[in-house]
């Protein structure tokens, strides 16, 4: 274990004994703010009367708009799951900031396209 005094307590604990708890907790808690923002993104951009989601084309027309709101929602739950390591972890947003953002990115475009085909 690093005693490097720049790392904060939670961060050393961290990289000690329990890696399997906070793998599980960052995929939940990543789940659960992609879903929050892809929600809060779905009723801004597809609103209709009674704040209810409308879906507007299905297939491969579908595509632009789906990539439009997963890009705005995947960078925008990238973002607040990077700034959430930086304040409880003390993490270097350096070093984390073009996983956290670019990873969901990628995966959101990739399911986007693959959802448009079916």
């Amino acid at each position: 274990m690093d005693s490097n005094p720049s790392k904060s307590r939670y961060y050393r604990w961290l990289e000690g004994t329990h890696k399997i708890v906070v793998i599980i907790a960052a995929l939940v808690v990543g789940g659960v703010i992609g879903l929050v923002m892809g929600k809060i993104v779905g009723l801004c951009i597809f609103t209709r009367k009674g704040r209810q989601v409308q879906v507007v084309k299905t297939g491969p027309h579908s595509l632009p708009l789906v990539l439009r709101g997963n890009i705005i929602a995947s960078g925008l739950s990238g973002l607040a799951v990077c700034l959430l390591a930086v304040i409880i972890l003390n993490a270097e947003i350096r070093e984390i900031a073009a996983p956290e953002i670019g990873v969901p990115l990628v995966i959101g475009m990739i399911l986007a396209v693959m959802a448009s085909l079916l």
